[in-house]
């Protein structure tokens, strides 16, 4: 047989019992990615689009190991996503978000926004505001998933 289904199987429990640490937070973390995915229409309709945002952000950070980009439904839900795919390192970054981007989200460039980390921390939450850099800490091998909150 094969032992990864074999230990998830655990002698018919389906429970994953006999799974390893490394196994169960690998499963648990997909099980979070497919709630988020189902939970945001920027992420699962059709009519979604993308937003790249490493254009702007070049002269900001390393764009060979940070990327960052906007997935949106319409003017109701904006997703922003900052991926760091440095393994060892972490990297204190700042991101812009232009203000012509801005308009096409349907954002108030007179206006302070929150942004809310809705993935890995949910207690994470930032300052968005035109014209001005967003900062943080980003961890070795992390992805960030922030909503604008409105």
């Amino acid at each position: 047989g094969i032992p990864e289904y074999q230990a998830w199987h655990n002698k018919g429990a389906c429970d994953g019992g006999q799974l390893t640490t490394s196994q169960k937070a690998l499963r648990s973390f997909y099980e979070t990615l497919i709630k988020l995915i189902h939970d945001y229409k920027a992420l699962h309709c059709v009519s979604s689009k993308l937003i790249d945002l490493q254009f702007a952000n070049h002269s900001l950070y390393d764009t060979r190991k940070i990327y960052s980009f906007i997935r949106y439904h319409d003017h109701d839900e904006q997703l922003l996503f900052i991926l760091n795919f440095d393994y060892k390192n972490n990297y204190d970054i700042e991101l812009a978000i232009p203000n012509e981007i801005w308009s096409v989200l349907g954002l108030d460039t007179t206006k302070l926004y929150t942004l809310q980390e809705v993935f890995i921390d949910r207690t994470l939450k930032l300052e968005l505001r035109a014209n001005e850099h967003i900062r943080l800490r980003l961890p070795g091998n992390q992805v960030y998933v922030f909503q604008v909150q409105k």
